[in-house]
């Protein structure tokens, strides 16, 4: 019962726009959230006396709709967020220059990426698509690692299943009603990874 809170809480954090998406770094000091006006917004702890305050705001480019989701690094430098197209882009959250790399996860340009997850090592991120697929895309060679007919419908959940450096088994959630657990040793010998 000491875990529950006993207050209503209270707002950090007010936006002319829906708020779509967020995430905790794994040590729990740095939250980033999407809205569907096009922004990014850093919230760090650390630096501000563990008050939950903003402390960068960024404007998301090559926007369709709005940001679909947001994952941030484990060493908290970089956020990925994706927009309904087949890229991703990749920003720094540290330092004055913004880089926004645009990195496509695909050979066509007919689907969109609905979720995203980094690897526990940060080099690689697992996409789950409209056309129902599941990605995973190496961030520091900018190729395609694996590309999976996941689902019968839309994906719209991805998790790596462990924080090892390069873990293998990957979580899939759909709207076709299943959650499936992938693993990527298998994709390679053309017989499937979907583990039953």
């Amino acid at each position: 019962w000491r875990m529950i809170p006993c207050s209503k809480g209270r707002t950090v954090a007010a936006f002319g726009c829906r708020v779509y998406g967020g995430r905790h770094s794994v040590d729990g000091k740095f939250y980033v959230c999407s809205t569907q006006g096009k922004q990014i917004v850093v919230f760090d702890s650390e630096r501000h006396n563990r008050l939950l305050l903003p402390s960068k705001v960024i404007e998301a480019r090559h926007i369709r709709w709005t940001i679909t989701d947001v994952d941030m690094t484990p060493c908290r430098k970089f956020v990925c967020y994706s927009t309904m197209t087949s890229a991703v882009s990749l920003t720094n959250i540290i330092g004055e220059y913004e880089l926004h790399d645009s990195m496509n996860l695909g050979h066509s340009n007919n689907f969109g990426v609905f979720c995203l997850r980094f690897g526990a090592g940060g080099q690689e991120i697992v996409a789950g698509c409209n056309d129902y697929c599941m990605r995973v895309f190496d961030i520091e060679r900018k190729t395609l690692v694996s590309e999976v007919m996941a689902h019968d419908n839309d994906v719209n959940a991805v998790a790596f299943a462990d924080n090892s450096f390069r873990s293998d088994v990957v979580f899939t959630g759909s709207d076709d009603s299943l959650i499936k657990v992938w693993d990527r040793r298998m994709l390679s010998t053309g017989v499937g990874g979907y583990a039953r």
